[in-house]
């Protein structure tokens, strides 16, 4: 899916979804390391405690932490209110 951007060019929308994978950390994910444009991230169902990983996300939009085990969002330094939907630390 796209957006539009400055100019009236179309932005990529790049989503990455982890879902149920036993992850115990965002740093155990390659691509959140490797696609700094990420737009959109569902981690939802794993082990994860810390959003330490994802702060250099500069596009994300949608974060998705739902069922895990995240006691903080300290990781993420200023980007939740850029965040339009964020399910961080919902059972």
């Amino acid at each position: 899916m796209a957006g539009t951007g400055e100019g009236g060019q179309a932005e990529e929308e790049l989503v990455v979804s982890l879902i149920g994978q036993g992850l115990s950390s965002c740093t155990q994910v390659p691509v959140l390391q490797q696609q700094p444009g990420l737009t959109s991230v569902c981690l939802h169902g794993n082990n994860i405690t810390s959003t330490e990983g994802i702060s250099h996300l500069s596009r994300l939009q949608h974060l998705n932490l739902s069922s895990n085990a995240v006691a903080s969002l300290d990781g993420l330094q200023g980007k939740t209110a850029r965040l339009p939907t964020l399910g961080h630390m919902i059972s």
